[in-house]
């Protein structure tokens, strides 16, 4: 007889539990992507917040908790950008905005593979932060990503291994942030 009341208390504990539980489970992600930008249309300016190795997710390789392209970031052209970017995680990382051919995609966006080949101090240290600030002024699809590795006696670079993001200038309409 003991067993019917447990089993009940079981039944009704996974009745009330398992709503809760699924409801949760997109907050955390649309409370990161809250985190991520602040954009202030009537001065045109977007200030996006990024923090490379978010809590060691994909082996250190993300923003904010996302890798592999699902974080994308829209902002209209002629936007003026601040980036703020920290490295949480244990190895030197560096970031910016490229093309497809990985070529600094604005001027003030990134560092250029050039400035990154065999210099000692490239890069952002784990603990420390760096800001860029640049005018998004190309329509286009670009992405954010570490080059910092991309020379011949290091390869892969940081992107195969999924630190990327989609990083889109659109034509018009609002800056956002969205998970894809």
């Amino acid at each position: 007889m003991q067993t019917r009341p447990r089993k009940k208390l079981k039944v009704a504990a996974l009745l009330v539990g398992v709503p809760l539980l699924l409801t949760a489970c997109g907050r955390p992600a649309e409370q990161a992507l809250a985190s991520i930008m602040d954009a202030n249309p009537s001065a045109n300016t977007v200030q996006l917040f990024l923090s490379m190795g978010h809590k060691s997710e994909n082996l250190d390789a993300n923003y904010n908790g996302f890798a592999n392209g699902h974080l994308l970031i829209s902002v209209p052209v002629g936007s003026k950008v601040i980036l703020h970017i920290t490295n949480d995680g244990g190895i030197p990382f560096t970031s910016g905005v490229y093309t497809k051919e990985q070529q600094v995609a604005f001027p003030g966006s990134g560092d250029a593979i050039a400035n990154l080949v065999n210099s000692p101090t490239a890069g952002i240290m784990p603990g420390n932060s760096a800001k860029l600030t640049f005018t998004a002024n190309k329509v286009g699809h670009y992405r954010l990503e570490s080059l910092l590795y991309r020379y011949p006696s290091h390869h892969p670079t940081h992107t195969p291994l999924g630190l990327w993001a989609q990083f889109n200038v659109t034509q018009s309409g609002k800056a956002e942030v969205k998970s894809v």
